[in-house]
């Protein structure tokens, strides 16, 4: 120590040692109980990225404003809520196909 501080060398290590520490503790709770828990249901593969994808698309199925989202997500743009989060999935896109089926039925489009 050099005046009450840490070194800069003893501040890098620990810093690495940080970094690696938060990747081990993500992958360990994966293993340790996201992992298990979907093998239980009888999901397929889940971990993290799965659970916030699937987050943002019921949030989207749920009619919440896409800033409401955003915050929720906490992500810094609209679009990356948007355009890498929210998924379209086969019943939703069977509803909008439904709807433009009856739109365009009802003779509004000229």
């Amino acid at each position: 120590m050099i005046d009450g501080r840490r070194a800069p060398a003893a501040r890098m290590m620990l810093l690495g040692f940080r970094q690696r520490f938060r990747k081990l503790r993500f992958q360990m709770i994966d293993d340790r109980h996201i992992k298990p828990a979907a093998r239980k249901l009888g999901i397929g593969w889940v971990n993290w990225q799965v659970l916030r994808r699937s987050c943002a698309t019921w949030i989207q199925q749920a009619g919440v404003d896409v800033n409401d989202a955003q915050g929720l997500m906490r992500h810094s743009r609209a679009n990356t809520t948007q355009d890498v989060c929210q998924q379209l999935v086969p019943e939703s896109q069977a509803i909008a196909v439904r709807r433009l089926t009856a739109y365009v039925e009802a003779g509004r489009i000229v």
